[in-house]
């Protein structure tokens, strides 16, 4: 939020920021009281249908409300349509339910788990980027392989302190940085500039707008 906070001018209506605790609806109405209508919410995916129920009863829930959501999991949430005349909430979403490489996961997924009911809409962002991860990590163990350079394996105890070298940790890592692919959470490109370290900064953001109980999509964000 720091960029943010740094956007107005001197002169703009100051920005006020509030601890989110367990009381939503003293917040809510001391938020009301004030007058502000634009909020940006920083809040974790079990704490959002609750924090808005609140905001339905201290009448925070009209169309002169706008809600930023900063929670790349909103769009998995079954959204009740509490009234047709709502609040502009908007939120963001790294993860495309149509893409074909979510498609694939969760159809694995669903074979390897024989309970497994979570749809293409109900991925969450963590499980998503873990899945990429793990397939990248054995997608660059393959090629890595393929280029000559095995990879020699070492008995280690996990209780020993002093465990023995890792000969191909460095090497391997930087092999992992120079690969490129798509995933579940969009296109995988690592940025090896020294200020970013082999992180990801290429990536499309796609914003969401709810619109009676269902999101839809109004536009993106990408670098």
């Amino acid at each position: 939020l720091k960029d943010i906070l740094q956007i107005p001018e001197p002169k703009s209506k100051p920005i006020s920021i509030r601890q989110l605790g367990d009381n939503y609806a003293s917040l809510l109405k001391e938020i009301h009281s004030r007058g502000d209508t634009n909020i940006i919410l920083d809040i974790s995916t079990e704490k959002i249908l609750p924090f808005f129920r609140e905001a339905v009863k201290v009448n925070m829930f009209s169309d002169y409300n706008n809600f930023f959501v900063i929670n790349l999991d909103m769009h998995t949430l079954n959204i009740p349509s509490w009234n047709e005349i709502g609040p502009n909430i908007t939120c963001l979403r790294l993860v495309t339910p149509d893409s074909d490489e979510l498609i694939e996961a969760v159809r694995i997924w669903q074979r390897r788990e024989f309970d497994f009911e979570i749809t293409e809409n109900q991925v969450p962002i963590e499980a998503a980027l873990v899945h990429d991860a793990v397939d990248m990590y054995v997608k660059g163990l393959k090629l890595y392989a393929v280029k000559g350079r095995q990879i020699s394996k070492i008995k280690n105890s996990c209780a020993d302190a002093k465990r023995g070298p890792k000969t191909h940790g460095y090497q391997f890592v930087n092999f992992l940085k120079s690969m490129e692919g798509n995933g579940t959470t969009g296109a995988l490109k690592f940025n090896n500039e020294e200020r970013y370290n082999g992180s990801r900064t290429e990536f499309k953001l796609e914003i969401l707008e709810l619109y009676k109980g269902n999101f839809r999509k109004i536009g993106y964000w990408d670098q």
